[in-house]
């Protein structure tokens, strides 16, 4: 018997898994965000407004080109509008970053108290799920499953989780907020378990 560990996940990992009698259990329980996932969210959100900015930047001069603004050249290498103008767009990467992270806290604050049990079996994945998203139970069977992937919606409010396709058209989306690392191991570990036969399931070497 296996017991429920953290080693092979990556680091700031709470997931917990246990291989018994042919099955893979795998734990996720709320959780808080610790100062690994925050600064994650930190950098992120920062990359983001910085590409807001600069984005902005670059079409204040397109437009200035456009309609033939003159620009006389002393006062573009004024130190003075230079330094206005850096002043001026760092507020905005500021005031962009700031409004970016308190929505992703936020967003992320309340998915992380999602609290999912998946166990895997080479015939079926059995998910007990309770969370902000909705409370979830259901037992899928392995021709149900098109495929089992990772979602990193970097653009979209950051919601990074485990996406399960049906062939039916559906998906069954879990596990909201939870690095990507521990979303890309476990949609990689139950792909493994799936796809084998269920006359002789083994581990999948987690």
């Amino acid at each position: 018997m296996h017991t429920l560990t953290y080693d092979n996940l990556p680091p700031g990992s709470t997931i917990l898994r246990e291989w018994k009698d042919g099955a893979l259990t795998i734990i996720a329980a709320a959780r808080e965000i610790d100062p690994f996932v925050r600064s994650r969210v930190l950098k992120r959100t920062a990359i983001y407004a910085a590409w807001t900015t600069a984005i902005t930047f670059g079409a204040l001069l397109v437009c200035a080109v456009a309609i033939n603004i003159p620009l006389p050249p002393t006062l573009l290498l004024s130190p003075v509008v230079f330094s206005l103008t850096m002043l001026c767009f760092g507020a905005l990467f500021l005031l962009l970053w700031n409004d970016r992270w308190r929505r992703a806290h936020d967003r992320l604050e309340r998915d992380l108290k999602e609290q999912t049990i998946i166990v895997a079996r080479p015939n079926e994945l059995r998910i007990e799920s309770d969370g902000p998203h909705g409370d979830l139970s259901c037992v899928i069977h392995r021709d149900e499953i098109l495929d089992i992937s990772a979602y990193n919606e970097f653009a979209q409010e950051l919601q990074d989780r485990l996406v399960i396709h049906l062939k039916a058209g559906g998906k069954i989306q879990l596990l909201f907020g939870r690095l990507p690392a521990e979303l890309d191991w476990i949609a990689r570990t139950l792909r493994q378990i799936i796809d084998q036969s269920p006359e002789s399931p083994r581990s999948p070497g987690i």
